[in-house]
């Protein structure tokens, strides 16, 4: 910006002109580095299914 404009800005100017302009910042979910995507798929479809009953309603 400062070569563009000969002004120095600081980033929340900037990202606040973009969220104005409909952009919004983005990042991927978090992920383990030593996950491993193969095991996680196999206890996917060696688990047993999840239940879809809820508990019960009402107050204490």
């Amino acid at each position: 910006m400062e070569r563009e404009l000969g002004k120095k800005l600081s980033l929340y100017p900037i990202y606040r002109l973009l969220h104005e302009m409909g952009f919004a910042l983005r990042v991927p979910r978090p992920r383990h580095a030593k996950a491993d995507g193969e095991a996680q798929e196999a206890f996917k479809k060696t688990s047993p299914p999840r239940s879809r009953r809820r508990g019960p309603r009402g107050g204490r």
